[in-house]
């Protein structure tokens, strides 16, 4: 098992991401399953102790009807407990958080109830032989991204919560941002029409890559990109008297673009005031 992984998110950058280890995937469970313990003793009390107690004397809750459905109402909770936390909250349950750790899909995103009911479906052959989770920590420990059966299946890892890595860079911290909408990027609305992602993509490898391309070569690559967002925007850009103030002026609208399709925010035609040639910066 690797310490860590490269994802290729939606946007086609790839992102470095620190694996959970064996260790702390096991606390988190175990913290989880202290949660649902107490679930179940309280489920208990109220069965046996509640309003329905004398009903299950007189029926006999150990008969074998009644522990079969004991046997099928803990299963459903163990299950249920996994898949709608995950679910819901995007890979994290009590234990996860308690421990710093997450589950993702392959692409980077979060996972939905899909991936959840999927991975925690497969969690009952993972725990064989019970419950002891034999094969599913075998599994982990051969797999280099750290996966148990359910993960191969529902195609997701489990990585730790914190991004330190990913954070120093604006393409990982936009994605840290989608991480927390739950979804990938979305087009962008502008006054004259939208920006798709397939451009969006294109400004933002650009922008974290232009520093390397030789200075005629960045203002050829930037004058295709902004001429026709420019028009789009609904705005004319500024007069500039130099080809570094017009590749200045051109990468910080470009710039500008990416960051409010981050922010999800539809961009108005007043959005940039500029149609009166001052300068841009």
């Amino acid at each position: 098992m690797k310490e860590s992984i490269y994802l290729s998110t939606p946007e086609h950058a790839k992102l470095e991401f620190e694996l959970a280890g064996l260790a702390s995937r096991f606390m988190a469970h175990a913290i989880d399953l202290l949660v649902i313990g107490c679930i179940l003793t309280c489920l208990s009390l109220l069965l046996f102790l509640g309003p329905f107690a004398s009903l299950v004397r007189d029926r006999g809750a150990f008969d074998s009807y009644g522990i079969a459905v004991i046997i099928l109402i803990s299963f459903s909770i163990l299950w249920g407990y996994y898949f709608l936390l995950e679910g819901y909250f995007q890979g994290i349950t009590p234990g996860k958080k308690m421990m710093g750790i997450r589950v993702l899909r392959e692409d980077g995103m979060p996972i939905g109830f899909y991936e959840s009911a999927i991975r925690n479906l497969v969690r009952a052959a993972d725990a064989f032989p019970p419950p002891t989770y034999l094969l599913g920590g075998v599994s982990m420990h051969l797999d280099d991204a750290g996966k148990r059966l359910g993960d191969m299946v529902a195609g997701t890892i489990v990585v730790c919560e914190s991004f330190p890595k990913i954070m120093e860079t604006k393409t990982g911290a936009a994605w840290a941002a989608r991480v927390e909408k739950g979804h990938s990027r979305r087009p962008l609305s502008l006054a004259g029409g939208n920006v798709t992602v397939k451009q969006l993509d294109l400004i933002e490898q650009y922008l974290n890559r232009c520093t390397t391309f030789p200075l005629e070569r960045r203002r050829d690559l930037t004058e295709k990109m902004a001429a026709p967002l420019w028009k789009l925007s609904g705005n004319i850009p500024p007069q500039a008297d130099s080809m570094a103030s017009t590749l200045e002026r051109d990468e910080t609208f470009l710039d500008s673009l990416l960051q409010l399709a981050n922010e999800e925010k539809t961009l108005s035609s007043d959005a940039f005031p500029m149609t009166d040639h001052r300068t841009f910066f």
